[in-house]
């Protein structure tokens, strides 16, 4: 049965989310100014619109679910994606003085297992998660679950067996290249 606090509140959100819909809408005349605001936005504003926008589904709805589950430690997932931000110059690019000017940035960190548990459960553990992942059945109209990892794994397999493909162009440039040079050809297989 449905709760009436959850009714209420689901109802509340729906109506400001409606409110902010209507309000933000009295600007947006063109499909210009409803996508770009014509271009009257500060970059900071675009900056946290646009974070805000990739980390929405996951945060919004996972993390407050993590949270339900777990309780107060699902802060910490919190904390790592602020740090991850920072660290990435994503947040300081905010602050450029023209749009995009900071470009993409990435953040990647390597952790030391053996600071929070034993390494041998640890690749158990994952060994059981990639496990249970291949043994999941895939969605329609696909042949298998995908992982990271997973397709470059695969092509690594390929690539030692068959050797690296190269693209008709590359090849063609090749060809030209022992002409110039006099050296033997390369060996396509």
């Amino acid at each position: 049965m449905i709760s009436i606090t959850i009714l209420v509140v689901l109802v509340l959100y729906l109506l400001v989310l409606l409110a902010i819909g209507v309000w933000g809408g009295r600007e947006s005349k063109s499909v210009a100014g409803y996508f770009v605001a014509g271009k009257k936005l500060p970059s900071w504003v675009i900056a946290f619109s646009s974070n805000s926008t990739g980390e929405s589904g996951w945060l919004l709805l996972g993390l407050t679910g993590m949270g339900y589950l777990v309780g107060i430690h699902a802060l910490w997932v919190v904390m790592g994606e602020v740090l991850g931000a920072f660290l990435s110059g994503s947040v300081p690019g905010m602050f450029d003085t023209e749009y995009f000017e900071s470009g993409y940035k990435h953040y990647f960190a390597a952790y030391n297992i053996e600071a929070f548990t034993d390494v041998d459960e640890f690749k158990a553990k994952m060994d059981r998660m990639l496990q249970m992942l291949r043994e999941t059945k895939p969605a329609v109209g696909q042949e298998r679950v995908l992982y990271p990892g997973l397709a470059e794994s695969d092509d690594e397999k390929d690539r030692r067996a068959n050797g690296v493909p190269l693209h008709k162009e590359v090849m063609e440039w090749f060809d030209s290249m022992v002409g110039e040079l006099g050296v033997p050809a390369l060996k396509t297989v």
